[in-house]
């Protein structure tokens, strides 16, 4: 609008104009940047949770992070880890990055030797 009004005025806005471009293209170019950095821890939840959806299921009896409990919810972004004394909510990401462990109830019954087998 000031443009405009410059340029009716009859004085040379071409500068003006190109610069302002600039100015837009720089704020639009630093919103999508730091929108992006913004979301990435986001975005990591997310594709975990896609590339780890089989292997960790609701009930699962597992230990990550040094942390062992049961697996009571598991939603797009993070699961929640039942111990006796609390619930511990941890990013999917995590799945991606630390040593999961899960254990079968059963498996440990039939590994066990008794006193006097071979």
């Amino acid at each position: 609008m000031a443009v405009s009004a410059l340029a009716q005025a009859k004085i040379n806005t071409g500068f003006i104009a190109s610069n302002i471009s600039i100015i837009i293209a720089a704020l639009a170019f630093a919103f999508a940047f730091g929108y992006g950095r913004a979301s990435r821890d986001l975005l990591a939840n997310y594709l975990a949770g896609s590339y780890n959806r089989n292997k960790v299921q609701v009930g699962d009896d597992i230990r990550i992070i040094g942390m062992r409990g049961k697996v009571v919810l598991i939603d797009a972004t993070s699961l929640v880890l039942q111990t006796p004394d609390r619930e511990i909510i941890i990013p999917l990401s995590k799945l991606a990055t630390e040593k999961v462990e899960v254990f079968y109830p059963d498996a440990q019954e039939e590994n066990l030797i008794q006193p006097g087998d071979k």
